[in-house]
């Protein structure tokens, strides 16, 4: 395989990375209250459009990349998935509860907690939150069990065909009933999400094969992105002037109009992200998303988000530039520790992977 047109892909999936992991922050920073003003909940609205397909199209794409080499070892597969989802996740999630119990035997603290989304939860009903992906404190965990179940599934088609290319087609057609589905039935979240992103997962897994046609500069492929961001935009402007209410029929239409319009844009962007693989600090952040994603919350953006917004009572910009910034920072001391401490590092390697 020619390394500097694999540099190139990688260059563009770090790119990528790095928008969808601001998002994902800028997403995470806005409170609840600050929805009340228009221009916070429409940029709270468009993120959560975007940001969640971007990273399983990302994720499918990747997957297509190196799931080739695991066909024939699927116990290395396994390990491999383990070590790098299921480890942190359940690590994290503990940490994250015993950083919680401590902050409650703290009375200032304990009781500011309390009085928000961030009421003390006992450890069964704790671990039962955490297995159904409903956890409160680690709520963004949820994305590692979907992908962690969702590559699962990929593999073992992958598998049964032998790694011919096909299977991405056999996933994409088993991915379309199980998103009308998530779209039309009242079905559990856990079960709802896993649904919902396998066609996005499916879709990136297809694109990796079809990647140097449909992602080199043209035209078409330009004006078609921009007319489905456009279109992304107004669904959203609409939905924060209540023209598309949250009811059940409109909900429908405006899912519709996103997914339809979604494919297009997160094809644009990578499109755009080959030219975007030069900003270092951005590619940066997208190889530094896995770290940024496990430990960002409920930290830098709840926890700061609380005291900072509800506590201090600034403004809502101020506080989404100030947790966004905790965000990247406090990931970026964590990952410079470990490889200077050397029980850091074994700390964050066992458990965060990182």
């Amino acid at each position: 395989m020619n390394t500097t047109h694999e540099t190139s892909r990688l260059g563009r999936i770090d790119a990528a990375r790095g928008i969808g992991i601001i998002l994902v922050v800028l997403g995470h920073a806005i409170r609840p209250g600050m929805v009340a003003e228009p221009w916070c909940d429409f940029l709270f609205r468009l993120i959560y459009s975007f940001h969640m397909p971007l990273f399983f199209v990302l994720s499918g794409f990747t997957f297509a990349l190196t799931c080739r080499k695991y066909i024939s070892a699927p116990v290395t597969f396994l390990k491999k998935r383990t070590h790098s989802l299921l480890i942190p996740l359940l690590t994290w999630a503990a940490t994250i509860y015993l950083c919680f119990f401590v902050a409650y035997r703290i009375p200032p603290i304990g009781a500011m907690l309390e009085s928000s989304s961030f009421e003390w939860i006992d450890p069964l009903r704790y671990l039962y939150l955490t297995f159904v992906w409903e956890n409160p404190y680690a709520a963004h965990l949820w994305y590692l069990w979907v992908l962690l179940v969702i590559t699962l599934v990929a593999f073992l088609i992958a598998r049964l065909f032998r790694g011919a290319e096909r299977w991405r087609t056999v996933l994409l057609l088993l991915s379309l009933p199980c998103f009308v589905i998530a779209l039309l039935f009242p079905i559990p979240t856990a079960l709802r999400k896993m649904s919902a992103y396998l066609l996005f997962f499916a879709v990136g897994a297809l694109l990796e094969r079809f990647s140097e046609r449909l992602l080199k500069p043209r035209a078409l492929t330009t004006v078609i992105s921009l007319i489905s961001t456009a279109l992304l935009i107004a669904v959203t402007l609409l939905s924060t002037a209540g023209i598309l209410p949250d009811s059940r029929t409109p909900l429908l239409l405006k899912n519709l109009l996103l997914t339809v319009a979604v494919f297009p844009a997160i094809l644009g962007l990578l499109q755009l992200c080959d030219r975007l693989s030069s900003l270092r600090l951005l590619t940066a952040a997208g190889r530094g998303s896995f770290a940024v994603y496990l430990l960002h919350q409920p930290f830098c953006c709840g926890f700061a988000g609380i005291v900072l917004y509800d506590r201090l009572g600034l403004p809502s910009l101020p506080v989404l530039v100030l947790c966004t910034a905790l965000s990247f920072c406090f990931p970026s001391l964590v990952v410079w520790l470990s490889r200077r401490v050397r029980w850091i590092g074994r700390i964050t390697h066992a458990l965060l992977n990182i």
